[in-house]
């Protein structure tokens, strides 16, 4: 199932691809590697953001695909190949998603038995595993606003510079106490 074409692409990346949704809850199902990187570093997820299949996005991201996978070869997100190719229903989605991990991450640490001071630590850096995102840079140092600034996607940029991204961009004004 995960075997690889010559260019390394698995059945999962193919099916993302040509965003044949219903061949790619199949293979979710049937436990594919969601996270498999080809030779140009794209993985299933990464591939479908540059396509812009926002419902084969939504469907990886269902089927627990890492929304956070770093490229080994040149260290970008999911988030900067649809920033850079202004696939503006799959930076949502993916904007969603990084904030619903900090939100889970916050709800499941305020759930411990925490002290004065970690619970004071967790409040004031809940929303560091979405910044990390938003923020991160590849190893051309661009962030997915970058990139879609040098690529002319206006609508991309509007994304990015909204909230809860602002926040990120500038956590000091938000999170001040």
């Amino acid at each position: 199932m995960d075997v690889e074409t010559d260019t390394g692409a698995t059945p999962l990346m193919l099916a993302c691809a040509q965003a044949e949704c219903q061949d790619v809850e199949k293979l979710l199902e049937a436990g594919a590697k969601l996270n498999t990187e080809n030779r140009r570093g794209h993985t299933a997820l990464s591939w479908t953001c540059v396509c812009g299949h926002h419902q084969v996005v939504a469907a990886l991201l269902s089927g627990g695909v890492d929304a956070q996978y770093i490229s080994r070869l040149e260290k970008k997100t999911p988030l900067i190949h649809a920033a850079y190719n202004g696939t503006n229903q799959c930076v949502s989605l993916l904007l969603d998603n990084y904030f619903q991990f900090a939100l889970d991450r916050r709800f499941n640490l305020s759930k411990k038995k925490l002290n004065k001071t970690e619970l004071w630590d967790m409040e004031r850096n809940w929303l560091r595993p979405f910044e990390k995102m938003v923020l991160h840079k590849d190893i051309y140092e661009k962030t997915a606003l970058d990139w879609a600034k040098d690529s002319g996607n206006l609508e991309t940029v509007k994304l990015l510079e909204g909230e809860p991204s602002i926040i990120a961009m500038n956590p000091a004004k938000w999170l001040q106490t």
